[in-house]
């Protein structure tokens, strides 16, 4: 066999089995769509966002909890996060089931429900703020919802 047959033939073989191993390969990705009144949804919505510092260095805001997906949740944790703008934490503030009732009023949100609380806090060199919310929901699932809300200094 001549040598540049050698190589095409080579080249070919690889090429078989590339082919061959990427062809036999399982799909390993997985998706689990979120189906109506299978599993809560929670989201958070700020109003102002983005936030100006106002006097006193406070950013004031309201900040909303809506359950988007048909399925009611007890609100188990939260924790509240001020980031400067090199990503670095500056304050961290969390919440068990009573502070939750203490935030907004109650720790359950009933399906397609809101909760509302006004946020008046003081943060040097906060960009800034990031809400995330853990809950058990009325099927059994544990959920999480996570919200940020920029901010900016004066």
């Amino acid at each position: 066999m001549r040598p540049q047959y050698k190589k095409l033939y080579f080249l070919l073989l690889l090429l078989c089995l590339i082919v061959a191993l990427t062809a036999c390969e399982e799909n390993t990705r997985q998706s689990t769509p979120i189906l109506p009144g299978e599993i809560a949804v929670l989201t958070f919505d700020f109003d102002p966002d983005p936030v100006t510092q106002g006097y006193g260095n406070e950013f004031e805001f309201l900040v909303t909890l809506r359950e988007v997906n048909g399925v009611g949740a007890r609100l188990t944790s939260m924790k509240i996060e001020d980031f400067d703008n090199f990503e670095i934490s500056r304050k961290k503030r969390d919440y068990d089931e009573q502070g939750i009732i203490d935030q907004f009023g109650t720790s359950y949100i009933e399906q397609f429900g809101t909760l509302r609380t006004r946020s008046n806090h003081t943060c040097s060199y906060c960009v800034k703020q990031t809400w995330r919310i853990r809950a058990e929901d009325d099927q059994g699932n544990h959920v999480e919802g996570t919200g940020t809300v920029e901010l900016i200094q004066r």
